[in-house]
Parts: C-alpha cells; structure tokens; sequence
C-alpha cells in the first residue's frame, strides 16, 4: 500500500433480520395480528420468542380478547425485568409492555400478557379476575390491596401456563417473608407452586406440562389459595388477605 494511505475500513455487517412468525399457522399469525413490535429488537429474535411462548401460553381466542398490544425491548426503571401500562393513540385503549432485553423468558412474557387478558376477559371470575378493571374502579383509593392481589394471582397463573418451570422466578416472591429474597428460596417455593397449580404434587418438575385457556383459568381458581405465592405480604398483609378486603 503506498506511504501515506491509510486501508480502508470494513464495511459492519448489518444484523441478520429473522422472521419472527415462521413456523405459525394462518390461525396463529391472526390471533396476534394486533400485537406490534415497536423497537427495540433489531433482529426480531426477541420478538421470535415472544409469539413462539404466546403461542405455547395462551389459546388464540385468549390472544385475540387482548385487543391491540405494542410491544419493546429497552432499559426500564429499577433494573426490573417487564412492565406495562396502557396508553392512547387516536381514542383507542392500547397496552404497551417493554422488556428488559437482557431477560427476556417465558415466564415474564407470558407473566405481563396475563395482565392484558385480565383488563379485557370479562368472562374471568374468582382469583383469575383478581385486580381487572372492576375491581380497581371500586377500589380505586385502595390500589395497595388491588395491586397485592393482582401480582400474586398473575404470578401463580404464569406459573402453569409456560411449556417449562422458569429458570429464574418472579420477583415478587421476595415479597413472602420466609424467603428474605434468597434466590435458591424463592425458585423453591415457585417449584412447589408450579406443582400445587398443576394438581401434580408427585410429577418430577421437570415433566410438569402448562396448561392454557379455561383449564388454567380453573386451576388458579382452585388451588391458589393452597401456594406460597398467596402468601405474599405488602404492608403486612397477605395477598389472600387483600382480596378478602376488596371482595367486601
């Protein structure tokens, strides 16, 4: 190369777009027609795994009741690994969920889309309605209790609708005193939940099958008040205790 010439510098190769829907049947592609990715995922591999455990969690008449969901991947606040909220565009109600793209598992997928089936499934009753749109209009200067029982009976329906037990478990087992946010506690307690759900208490954990639609409905009806996670407290009190208090 002549003196004074510097070598040119090589072209970054662009990321490799996948599609996110291979794979899905027309019925599967149409129940998640109106949730949208927005950004965040410039591959679309996250997005990928997102519908594949939507697919797996959740029936195709469950996925078509939550209406339009937008969906991202970016830092969010406390280094917490989810979250949603609702908002507007031309009149039209509108959740939107961001993931922690660093963690994105079955789990916390299917953990926020439970709460967008609880806003818009009327048909829910009993703990599976726990903290829907109802109850937090009635309740509406008491969202500490609403709130309780919302992320407890969530987190116990997440449990037995992903195809395998998470690796890492929800957060919000912290929340139940005996674990004083041990880790190796906390996935104990969800491995018990899972099972207690499932109605398989002798089934090795690894075998356990999630179950989706009415048959998960009705497994969190019956036996949620039998787990660990109805135990969780906020301000001193337990999950069960608050939907006694807003019930009344």
């Amino acid at each position: 190369m002549p003196e004074g010439k510097r070598k040119p510098k090589a072209k970054r190769k662009s990321a490799r777009k996948i599609d996110p829907l291979k794979g899905m049947s027309a019925g599967e592609r149409s129940a998640q027609k109106n949730i949208q990715f927005i950004g965040g995922d410039p591959t679309g591999k996250n997005e990928k795994k997102v519908r594949e455990t939507l697919r797996d969690s959740f029936t195709q008449s469950e996925l078509r009741k939550m209406g339009r969901v937008d969906v991202s991947f970016g830092k969010i606040p406390y280094d917490n690994r989810a979250v949603y909220y609702g908002k507007y565009d031309n009149r039209t109600d509108i959740t939107e969920i961001v993931y922690n793209p660093k963690v994105v598992e079955a789990d916390d997928i299917t953990h926020e889309f439970i709460h967008v089936l609880k806003e818009n499934d009327t048909s829910r009753k009993g703990y599976a309605a726990a903290g829907n749109t109802k109850q937090k209009r009635l309740n509406a200067s008491n969202r500490t209790d609403v709130r309780n029982i919302e992320e407890s009976t969530v987190v116990a329906e997440a449990a037995i609708r992903t195809n395998k037990p998470a690796k890492q478990p929800s957060g919000y087992y912290r929340d139940i005193p005996e674990t004083k946010g041990n880790q190796s506690k906390m996935k104990k307690l969800y491995n018990e939940d899972r099972k207690i759900l499932l109605d398989e208490p002798t089934t090795p954990l690894w075998k356990t099958k999630g179950v989706q639609g009415k048959a998960a409905v009705a497994k969190v009806n019956k036996n949620f008040i039998k787990t660990n996670i109805s135990k969780k407290k906020v301000k001193g009190r337990t999950a069960i205790r608050s939907y006694q208090i807003i019930k009344k």
